[in-house]
């Protein structure tokens, strides 16, 4: 490679020049420019019904921009987990795999049909036992978003309704007296499960959602004849604005007064039911209606839905104002009173028999840089952790007409139907981090967008997409450099940003290379603890304040020279040995790490000194911020850490040795809490590292065939190992789809999408010996082809099933807890 060469020019006392690292795939002959040299703008929030302060003083309040909570603005992040479609005694350690990934809150639904399936006959009791898995939440300081419905969706039968409904004299959705009346028994019902976790009594409960995309979408009735077209779960005088998803409305609404009165109705019901919440929100999104000023909308973004016939690139990842051009438009609201909730954020999809949707894993994060560089002030995910729906007593409880699986509910999102870790996870979790560190600072700026924004195409691969967020010269660059269904080829760019004191170039001379299908956040006079960082070309990850100090945490990208540019007057201690050199540059101070792994220096300024951690991305994937708000560090594992009360457990799917680095280094090593054991490797760059290790476990593999169509694997023994919390088996096949029966019974169902089949066993031990998997064939020229990166070739009177070699790992888990801190 030859030798980069830097030039810097100094204009007006800010300015900075840095090199991209790689070779060029498209230059950018001009540099893009974007402006934040405007003023902060003040926002009202008096005209919002929203907010409250509860018994301890904690506090929500609301303007047109953005949430606080105890007078600090937030983006809040929810994660959507569905405690009926998941086994209960598992719920802890799922909602600790999502609070390690940096989610604050989780969004439930309530479904009428789980718990009155049956007119009369209520069950709060196991999997569907709500008000133990908010107490959960409660303890594990988890907020809750509590969705109550009436109609909920979520791919339930009849949309959460169940039958008996059908058999009373009433229209749903609607002002209708006894449909009212029975939703009023519904909301006290919850009411009942759930009282004294509100918010204001110190519970997490902080947020209610009412009805589901009312006046936009709808379930179809679970109770027809085959071939018969579907009838919805709708007011007939609704049908003509309804739609079977999400979708933009291109009809007027004529009967938009007529739904925030029901909607009106709807909230009355819930208060004089005992419901209370700071944040009421409801469906925001395609002329779905709201509660004007009193529930704040929340919107939505699928870029691959299986429900659409077609497979066409969408403008879910291009930059654009949210409040003055919102997605799904038009809206029944002026957006532009409200702050820019994304709810339901599509990291992954579900499958539907007919398509199955190939998503990139790029896609998820890019989708969460487009929103947050977009005005988005929360972001909601929809599902972050799957499930599997319940058999019911009288019928499967899954959305059967429409084609989804009969059972299982899997998103495709960051935890799998059985908890299993992917690598979105790890991708949005370092966008998580940067939420909850640097949240406070990037809720009150407003969006600005380059000139081009608004005719950028959908299709166009050639141009850069990028926005700022910022004010008076401080805030942050966005760039996005994905796009769905098209490929994405890699960009060279440089960028000049306009402050009230000159111009901050990144870079002045050559180019950033920006890789096809990544995104980046890049800082522009950023404070760090009374440190100015003038801009760096490395993404903020995690700002940590303990009793080693002030830390700030970077993470690089791949073909990106990382470069940190201060002013002139800041001391920095930086050396070789750590990864980084400093060097003046006209009035500047340019650092530049180079490491395969992680680096760091010390910056100085007049008196405030503060740590700067720089990370590589493999580094940064594998990283974990752990800790109370006063005394947390930074965790690097390749191993999953479940967190609480101080102790970590650490899990580790295939490996029974696992690496475990903090940062800074604790006084005093970690105690082994229960079986395995745990060493003191050598410190580096600040770093404790220790080693944490099981007996290796073997798992026994038995594939039979008893039928041309049906396989046999044998299951583990009951008692697992000590050290060993499940056991993983990954069945890869060709066929049409796949049900896994234990015992007698079906307990999760597969579309075939190219991949295999993963399960975690632990369920399902002591069932049964073995687990039965029956396949249907595939077929020459079925409607999912499309769909898959390599679709089979099938020929003409062919019926295939093909199944690989089954696999079964062992997930191992050692628990550690530090004697002084990191707690």
């Amino acid at each position: 490679m030859k030798k980069q060469i830097l030039k810097v020019m100094v204009s007006a006392g800010v300015l900075l020049a840095v090199m991209g690292g790689a070779a060029r795939a498209q230059t950018a002959s001009q540099p893009l420019q974007i402006d934040l040299s405007g003023a902060q703008p003040t926002y009202k929030g008096d005209h919002l019904k929203s907010g409250g302060t509860n018994a301890a003083g904690h506090s929500y309040t609301v303007n047109q921009s953005y949430i606080s909570v105890d007078g600090k603005p937030v983006i809040k992040i929810t994660g959507e987990f569905h405690y009926y479609r998941y086994p209960h005694q598992y719920w802890e350690e799922e909602l600790l795999k999502m609070k390690a990934g940096g989610i604050d809150t989780v969004a439930t639904y309530a479904h009428w049909i789980v718990h009155e399936e049956e007119e009369g006959k209520w069950d709060w009791s196991g999997d569907r036992d709500l008000r133990a898995f908010i107490e959960l939440c409660q303890k594990l300081d988890v907020k809750v978003l509590l969705r109550v419905g009436p109609y909920g969706h979520g791919e339930v039968r009849s949309g959460g309704f169940p039958d008996w409904l059908l058999a009373k004299p009433l229209t749903v959705r609607a002002n209708d007296p006894v449909y009212l009346n029975y939703v009023g028994i519904l909301y006290k019902n919850i009411a009942d499960q759930v009282k004294g976790l509100w918010f204001k009594d110190g519970g997490p409960i902080v947020g209610l959602q009412i009805e589901n995309e009312y006046q936009h979408s709808a379930s179809p009735w679970a109770l027809n004849y085959p071939g018969q077209p579907l009838d919805y779960t709708v007011a007939p005088e609704d049908k003509g604005v309804t739609h079977h998803q999400v979708s933009s409305s291109a009809t007027v609404n004529t009967r938009a007064a007529v739904g925030v009165e029901h909607m009106r109705s709807l909230k009355k019901l819930a208060e004089d039911a005992g419901m209370d919440a700071p944040l009421w929100t409801a469906t925001g999104w395609g002329n779905a209606t709201i509660v004007p000023n009193e529930t704040l909308p929340v919107q939505a973004a699928y870029a691959y839905p299986s429900w659409d016939a077609k497979a066409r690139p969408s403008s879910l990842y291009l930059y654009t104002d949210l409040q003055k051009n919102p997605d799904y438009a038009p809206l029944s609201y002026n957006a532009t009173e409200y702050p820019y909730l994304a709810a339901e954020l599509g990291p992954g999809m579900i499958n539907h028999y007919a398509r199955r949707p190939y998503i990139p894993l790029e896609s998820a994060d890019a989708l969460v840089n487009r929103f947050l560089g977009s005005g988005s002030n929360g972001i909601g995910y929809y599902m972050f952790q799957s499930g599997t729906t319940p058999h019911g007593k009288r019928s499967f409880l899954s959305d059967e007409p429409v084609g989804y699986p009969k059972m299982s509910y899997d998103f495709g999102g960051p935890l799998g139907e059985f908890g299993d870790v992917r690598p979105t996870f790890n991708r949005l979790k370092v966008q998580h981090f940067f939420m909850k560190d640097f949240g406070d600072r990037l809720a009150p700026s407003p969006v600005a967008l380059p000139a081009n924004a608004a005719s950028i195409d959908r299709l166009d691969t050639k141009t850069l997409r990028y926005a700022a967020r910022g004010a008076n010269g401080s805030g942050f660059l966005f760039i996005n450099n994905f796009q769905d269904h098209v490929t994405n080829v890699a960009k060279d760019a440089r960028f000049e940003v306009k402050t009230p004191n000159g111009t901050v170039a990144l870079p002045l001379k050559g180019e950033m290379h920006i890789p096809a299908g990544e995104n980046l956040i890049l800082p522009v006079n950023l404070d760090l603890s009374g440190v100015n960082l003038v801009s760096a070309t490395v993404q903020p990850m995690a700002h940590l304040s303990n009793k080693g100090g002030e830390h700030y945490v970077f993470f690089g990208h791949e073909g990106i020279a990382s470069q940190f540019v201060f002013p002139g007057n800041t001391v920095v201690k930086a050396s070789s040995s750590n990864g980084c050199t400093v060097r003046a540059v006209e009035s500047l101070k340019l650092v530049e790490c180079k490491s395969a792994d992680v680096a760091r220096f010390e910056v100085e300024t007049g008196g405030k000194k503060t740590n700067v951690l720089l990370l590589d991305h493999a580094s940064a994937m594998n990283a974990w911020v752990l800790g109370e708000n006063n005394d947390r560090h930074l965790f690097i594992s390749e191993a999953t850490p479940l967190y609480e009360n101080g102790q970590i457990a650490f899990r580790s799917v295939g490996k029974n040795v696992a690496q475990v680095r903090v940062y800074p280094a604790p006084a005093k090593g970690p105690e082994l809490v229960g079986v395995g054991a745990v060493k003191s490797l050598v410190a580096k760059r600040g770093f404790a590292t220790y080693q944490l290790t099981q007996k290796a476990y073997e798992p026994a593999v038995d594939v039979k065939w008893p039928a041309y169509n049906k396989v046999t694997v044998a299951l583990p023994k009951k008692d697992l190992p000590p050290g060993v919390v499940d056991v993983w088996m990954d069945l890869p096949y060709e066929a049409d789809t796949a049900q896994a029966f234990v015992g007698n019974d079906l307990v999760a169902d597969h579309f075939y999408a190219g991949e295999a089949w993963r399960i975690g066993t632990k369920r399902f031990l002591g069932k049964s010996d073995y687990m039965l998997f029956n396949f249907r064939p595939l077929l020459p020229d079925m409607p999912f082809y499309v769909d898959l990166p390599n679709p089979p070739q099938v020929k003409a009177g062919e019926q295939i099933i093909r199944v690989g070699k089954v696999t079964m790992t062992p997930e191992y888990e050692t628990t550690i807890r530090f004697p002084d801190s990191t707690n």
